[in-house]
């Protein structure tokens, strides 16, 4: 089994160009949220205890153990910095932070606490004990005087070719390549879900490119229990060589492509969680750490990801067809003397499966109307237009 990692180029990481730092007095907002200079802050208690307070006499912020705060740009404008000036009371009882992305740097004696990446929009989670503190054993806090932002300036992220392993882009669609076992390599799906790119098969390398666009590109590679649905949660832990920890070398990873150049780093640790809603729209969830230890998580909802073989071409998922009863796109599909009539442009692929979801038919139509004849009578039959579905009777 041979896979090809695609646009595997090493490039060093460039400053950021076009950046300010804006400066939020919590004083001159005396709020637990607010919203200025195009940056907008929200708190909450989150699974604690406590809300979030503003103290007037310390002049702080104050989120609690297990409280939350999340730091947003309202333009077009990407945050790459933050720093928590602390209060007397955030020194004594910092807590460890976590954030959805970017990474948080802390040390104690005295105290800091500090961000950096590259996203429209991070989350804190306060730890439950004051681990940089100068109290080690009280509850954790974060309380902050003032927050130093800094960001892309506003309009500039179209133009900004900076190559970032932190930078959070919309997952909007993937495919999931099958590749069958091969010797001592066991069978598995190549799963990659990207960007709104442009893409196309190169046959020269075996391999899906870019041919335009800018975002991030995850592969997981996963080892499904059926070669024919790559529906199911996988999991690596450090010391796994990737998810599911079987087979060779790690290979599965993030890529950064952004004006035709791109950054890449191997996923080390997390899980990938697929869950089939209907036609070839999935739902997947990823939680991962990469060598960088920049972690990723987020959840996408109901993206289409179209399956292919090793070579490129359509690969047959049945995991959708077993729930047969949840069939209800009408296609004009009908029966008449014993052939199935199927209405569809030429070209497009037709498949019939039978109810344990086997493929028993599939063909492109090469007229505006397929007749299918041979198939036993008698049965129900899930016919598969394009992405569309009908259940019929023969």
């Amino acid at each position: 089994m041979k896979k090809f990692l695609f646009l595997l180029v090493g490039l060093s990481i460039t400053l950021f160009a076009h950046s300010k730092t804006v400066i939020l007095t919590m004083s001159d907002y005396a709020a637990t949220s607010l919203s200025d200079k195009n940056l907008s802050v929200t708190t909450s208690k989150g699974t604690g205890y406590t809300n979030p307070a503003y103290n007037a006499t310390s002049a702080d912020l104050r989120i609690y153990a297990n409280g939350t705060i999340t730091i947003s740009s309202i333009d077009t404008a990407h945050i790459t910095s933050i720093v928590f000036d602390l209060s007397y009371q955030g020194q004594q009882q910092l807590a460890k932070l976590t954030s959805t992305n970017g990474t948080v740097s802390q040390s104690s004696g005295p105290a800091e606490a500090s961000w950096s990446g590259f996203a429209n929009s991070v989350t804190f989670t306060v730890g439950p004990k004051a681990d940089y503190g100068s109290k080690p054993s009280d509850n954790g806090q974060l309380c902050f005087l003032s927050l130093h932002i800094t960001t892309t300036a506003a309009g500039s992220d179209e133009d900004d070719c900076t190559l970032d392993l932190t930078q959070e882009f919309d997952i909007v669609k993937g495919h999931a390549i099958y590749y069958p076992q091969n010797g001592t390599a066991l069978k598995s799906f190549y799963l990659q879900v990207f960007s709104d790119f442009e893409m196309e098969y190169e046959t020269s390398t075996n391999d899906w490119v870019i041919v335009n666009g800018n975002g991030a590109f995850y592969t997981f590679d996963i080892y499904p229990s059926t070669e024919r649905s790559f529906v199911g949660t996988y999991t690596s832990t450090i010391g796994d060589n990737k998810l599911g920890g079987l087979g060779i070398k790690n290979q599965s990873s993030l890529i950064i492509h952004k004006c035709n150049n791109d950054v890449q780093s191997f996923l080390k640790s997390g899980s990938v969680t697929v869950v089939w809603v209907r036609d070839n729209l999935y739902n997947v969830t990823y939680d991962v750490t990469d060598e960088a230890t920049n972690r990723h998580t987020h959840t996408w909802t109901e993206i289409p990801i179209d399956a292919y073989n090793e070579t490129g071409g359509v690969y047959t998922i049945t995991n959708e067809q077993t729930a047969i009863g949840r069939v209800e796109c009408s296609l004009g599909v009908y029966v008449r003397n014993g052939q199935i009539v199927v209405p569809a442009e030429v070209g497009q692929s037709i498949t019939v499966y039978n109810t344990m979801g086997q493929a028993v038919y599939s063909k492109s139509a090469e007229n505006v109307e397929t007749l299918i004849d041979g198939l036993s009578s008698n049965q129900v039959l899930v016919v598969r237009v394009g992405q569309k579905t009908a259940k019929i009777v023969l």
